[in-house]
């Protein structure tokens, strides 16, 4: 197969073998672009060199999937922190003189939800048992 700008990113990553994705193959051709061999039949190309850049190819994608895995979580982690704070907010808001601000609605789920009924949506994801205290801000010495 001759690599080129055209060149199929599936083909390049069945040559690479068994276990490559087209998000290596991808790699890959951009490699052999860049390293020159446009217009060079695959075979054409050092074994040494195919196998060198193939692992690089590889690992670089995995070190990528890798590093949006650790964000999903980490963004994961924040919108349940947000949630949270939402709650809390929500709390209070129900326990002071502006709980008549509860009963604005928001659309989600395909339906009107006003402050209470998202509260309890998000005492239901978050898991957290109903009535749920807000939480306090720790004081200077570290205790809650």
């Amino acid at each position: 197969m001759t690599i080129n700008i055209e060149t199929s990113v599936a083909d390049i990553a069945e040559r690479m073998g068994s276990d490559a994705t087209e998000a290596m193959g991808a790699t890959m051709l951009a490699m052999l672009l860049a390293g020159g061999y446009s217009g060079t039949d695959t075979a054409m190309v050092d074994y040494g060199e195919w196998f060198r850049m193939a692992t690089a190819a590889a690992s670089s994608v995995e070190k990528a999937e890798r590093k949006a895995a650790v964000e999903a979580e980490r963004r994961e982690r924040r919108s349940a922190v947000l949630l949270r704070a939402a709650y809390d907010l929500i709390f209070r808001i129900a326990d002071s003189c502006y709980e008549e601000a509860l009963f604005e609605t928001v659309w989600y789920d395909d339906a009107d939800c006003d402050g209470y009924c998202l509260s309890d949506d998000i005492e239901e994801f978050l898991e957290l048992r109903i009535g749920t205290q807000p939480l306090t801000k720790p004081t200077e010495g570290g205790a809650a």
